[in-house]
Order: structure tokens, then sequence, then C-alpha cells
């Protein structure tokens, strides 16, 4: 096996893959979420954790799931197909479509509890 050096850190190596979505009639790619951008995400949910009830409020939730999917959703090139600055566009669209594409990524980046990754985005939060 090879040895690794700081090379490896001068191009981000995030894995994609493509996801059907039959009401948009046709299919996305998605990426894993880097480091910068599942703390992003992680704070929503921090800033906005309701300890009587143990999660995050709906709210945030909300947020969350909008970055997830700004940031996970992306061209043939790996460019992000929408900004943040674009997030409320999302609020127009299928509230079910949207959790599954975001379930999806979040899985995907290891932010749900039956991820592809290493962590739980609420369990973090309410660690936190």
């Amino acid at each position: 096996m090879a040895i690794i050096g700081r090379e490896i850190l001068a191009k981000p190596i995030l894995r994609t893959k493509t996801l059907s979505v039959p009401e948009w009639g046709g299919e996305i790619i998605i990426r894993e979420l880097n480091d910068i951008e599942r703390e992003k995400c992680h704070t929503i949910l921090r800033k906005n954790f309701d300890h009587a009830n143990g999660m995050p409020d709906a709210a945030a939730l909300a947020r969350f799931r909008r970055y997830v999917f700004v940031y996970g959703w992306v061209d043939e090139s790996g460019a992000q197909v929408i900004t943040p600055q674009e997030i409320d566009t999302l609020a127009q669209q299928s509230g079910a479509v949207l959790d599954r594409i975001a379930g999806e990524i979040a899985r995907f980046s290891g932010l749900s509890p039956d991820d592809e990754g290493d962590g739980d985005a609420a369990e973090d939060a309410e660690k936190n």
C-alpha cells in the first residue's frame, strides 16, 4: 500500500451517486458533504435544540434539510446546482421529495442513523 502525504488534501475526494427522482421526471447527482458543510448543518441543529423535547425545533429541522439538499445536489462537474442564497426556492417544492433526497444525502454523508458514514446530526446536536 502506498504512503499518502499532504498532497491528498489538494483535491477533495467526495463520493457521488445518481438518484432517481420520478416526481421530477429524471435523475439527479448527489454527493457526500465535506467537513465544513457537515459542520454548518450540525450548527443549525445545535443552535436550535429544544432540550425539553430532546430534539431541534421544526424550523431548524427544515433549514437543516434544505442546507443538506443545497450542499449535496451537484451537476456533472461536481458544482452545486443551487447556492445557499437560493435556498428559499426549495420551500416551494414538495416536502416529501425534499425529505427523501435530503435523507439520501444525509445518509451518504454520515448524518443520519442508518448512514453510510459515521455520525448522526440529531444525536450530535443533543450531545453539544
